[in-house]
């Protein structure tokens, strides 16, 4: 499978559909990527139960996340560019404000953005099978 070392987290476009002019640059979640989003979101925190009277209490950590952050980072990490419109015609700057503002109030964007990251999972499972196949073979032969 060749990589580009240089463009490692190259965004895949998809278009509207039905039509030809408005479309969406979309990356998946890189490892590197999700625990930075992670470290930046979940702190870790101790917690003391006692489960009987003159026991030694039990301690335990707890997770606290900042779910609505994590979101907010996760969007704009994976939504890179789009060329849509509004209503009345004007192109939509993709910004991080914007990018929060469609995914939090737009069903048919969130369901559109959704099924292209998808789409774009299923097409990289199939490039790595195929690689994979194509290595057995090479190997094989």
């Amino acid at each position: 499978m060749p990589i580009d070392l240089k463009s490692l987290t190259a965004p895949s476009r998809f278009f509207w559909p039905g039509d030809s002019e408005e479309w969406i640059d979309l990356r998946n979640i890189t490892l590197a990527e999700f625990k930075k989003i992670r470290a930046s979101t979940v702190t870790n925190r101790a917690e003391y139960h006692q489960i009987k009277d003159g026991d030694k209490p039990f301690r335990y950590e707890v997770e606290d996340t900042d779910s609505d952050k994590a979101d907010e980072l996760l969007w704009d990490y994976q939504i890179v560019d789009w060329n849509i419109v509004d209503g009345d015609g004007k192109k939509i700057k993709c910004t991080k404000e914007n990018k929060l503002l469609l995914m939090g109030n737009s069903a048919e964007f969130v369901n559109f953005v959704v099924d292209s990251l998808n789409q774009l999972a299923k097409d990289e499972q199939k490039r790595r099978e195929k690689s994979e196949k194509n290595l057995l073979n090479s190997q094989s032969g």
